[in-house]
């Protein structure tokens, strides 16, 4: 699927690097690079959700809840830095995810914290905070102080190519959230999302978590 759209991409290479090429012709085929480019992540994307669902992916791996919500934030750092935002830490205690798969565990989380950034305003704020209620899953919630997304759109938020009508005038196909929902079910994870007035805050239940000294 992703070969005739490389096929494209080098050939708009090739015609940068044409010489006399007429100014106007130049910005036509960047823009047409930046279709493809958002084409071809995309298409990624798909591929990684039918192979999610089609169990294509092993769950072999344990995985540190603090330590991949801390590369997740150290990979967006130079954004979240860009946008003058706040990101603070409340996680308590160090659980680990058995049974997981630390790639998609990543993407997991990246494409929460990505949101977050992505639909906040600048100067806002993001918080991180975990839990472990009793009797209950460790919870970890990402909020973040965006604007609130309009209470009929929260239900269908994790479709595929859904987008809530408060980001109209932020790039996206609306496949970011359906592929945190795959990624969850895969995983058995329990999802929620809320917003109001003070921001939005997503909410993630992981039941196959184990702290330092349990047996898992």
């Amino acid at each position: 699927m992703l070969t005739p759209v490389s096929i494209l991409q080098n050939r708009f290479e090739n015609m940068l690097q044409a010489e006399n090429l007429p100014e106007e012709a130049e910005q036509q085929i960047v823009t047409s690079q930046r279709t493809l480019h958002r084409l071809t992540a995309t298409l990624r994307t798909l591929l990684m959700i039918s192979r999610i669902e089609n169990e294509q992916y092993a769950r072999n791996d344990t995985v540190a809840v603090r330590q991949v919500l801390q590369e997740v934030a150290a990979e967006l750092e130079d954004r979240i830095a860009d946008e003058n935002l706040t990101l603070d830490w409340a996680l308590e205690g160090e659980p680990t995810i058995v049974a997981a798969n630390a790639s998609l565990l990543f993407t997991f989380f990246y494409n929460l914290l990505s949101n977050a950034v992505k639909y906040n305003h600048t100067g806002g704020h993001i918080r991180i905070s975990g839990q472990q209620p009793v009797g209950q899953p460790y919870m970890v919630q990402l909020f973040n102080t965006g604007r609130p997304i309009p209470a009929e759109h929260l239900p269908h938020l994790f479709e595929r190519f859904r987008r809530a009508s408060n980001v109209h005038t932020t790039e996206g196909y609306g496949l970011g959230l359906a592929l945190v929902r795959t990624i969850a079910q895969f995983h058995a994870f329990r999802l929620q999302v809320a917003s109001n007035e003070q921001g939005t805050t997503f909410t993630v239940w992981l039941p196959t978590t184990k702290q330092p000294g349990e047996v898992a």
